[in-house]
């Protein structure tokens, strides 16, 4: 990372109309960042983001999808987080600053009914990517505790390729998307238990993105958004030199 200033059947269903569709309703689609030719897709529900008018254009490289697991889902994805996680404290110290308030771990390996959870998460990351785009093979579970925060940043190229698909646990919260080198480009995506968030191209490289824990900007739309303990569990797709290498 780096700093800069400043149910099943549901998801099917979903699936297939972000195959199809190739718009998000309302918003313009960019032409993503990456040379890796794209699917036809449309991230997720418009009424879930909020921008200025001068984000509006790169809007289509970020959206939310909700319902993407049910309540059973969730709760055992829950289960072995907390099996894995448990005997760890709450780090206040993160090795670059950019979070405050959590635990962490990478999971290459699922047990008991969780895979199939995991490999649809892989493959929304992978399918928003392009065709050669493939999701590294262990997933990033992020735990943010009650008075944990993340600050502006964007994810080091090193580690993460062009998508970062990352699935909501526990709370709802508020992802602040804002550029790099130009204040009035914002966006605002509301994030509920049991939904998914997706960014690629401009959104993952041009714009740092955050969780903030008070103020004006953890709200939405106007309205107070009140998070508590939030979990993620996050597929990234490989880096192009990760890729190159692998593919050889």
């Amino acid at each position: 990372m780096r700093h800069f200033k400043g149910g099943r059947i549901v998801y099917r269903a979903t699936l297939k109309h972000l195959l199809i569709s190739g718009r998000v309703p309302s918003r313009p689609v960019c032409k993503s960042s990456s040379h890796t030719p794209r699917r036809p897709f449309s991230l997720g529900d418009p009424a879930l983001l909020e921008a200025s008018v001068t984000a509006e254009i790169d809007c289509g490289d970020v959206g939310v999808l909700p319902g993407f697991v049910t309540e059973d889902e969730s709760e055992s994805l829950l289960v072995e987080i907390r099996r894995t996680l448990r005997g760890k404290r709450y780090l206040y110290n993160h090795w670059d600053g950019a979070i405050e308030g959590y635990r962490e771990t990478e999971k290459p390996v699922w047990g008991e009914a969780n895979p199939p959870v995991i490999h649809r998460l892989k493959q929304v990351a992978e399918d928003a990517g392009g065709e050669d785009v493939r999701a590294l093979d262990e997933v990033h579970v992020l735990d943010l505790a009650n008075d944990g925060f993340i600050r502006p940043h964007i994810d080091s190229i090193k580690f993460c390729g062009d998508v970062i698909a990352g699935l909501s646990l526990v709370s709802e919260c508020v992802m602040v998307f804002q550029h790099e080198d130009d204040s009035t480009k914002w966006i605002r995506a509301l994030l509920p238990p049991l939904s998914i968030y997706i960014m690629r191209g401009r959104v993952r490289h041009n714009y740092t993105h955050a969780v903030p824990l008070t103020g004006e900007e953890s709200g939405f739309k106007g309205q107070t958004v009140s998070r508590e303990q939030r979990v993620s569990v996050i597929s990234r797709t490989r880096p192009p030199q990760h890729h190159n290498h692998t593919s050889h």
